[in-house]
């Protein structure tokens, strides 16, 4: 069962990086952050860092 595990995660994360390549590469391409109206936007990679440093932080149990 672990092996099968480890290869549904590895299939998913080749989808997403099929996914990643079909995205455009303009890193000025705006998001727009959680989808609310009138909210400031930002860089893919900007909003990406966000997410990585709120969700390090929760696990951290810093908040």
């Amino acid at each position: 069962m672990i092996d099968i595990h480890n290869h549904k995660i590895s299939l998913q994360g080749r989808d997403t990086a099929r996914r990643n390549e079909r995205a455009p590469r303009n890193r000025n391409h705006k998001y727009w952050v959680l989808g609310v109206p009138g909210s400031w936007n930002v860089c893919r990679d900007d909003a990406v860092s966000a997410l990585l440093t709120i969700d390090i932080a929760l696990n951290s149990k810093l908040f």
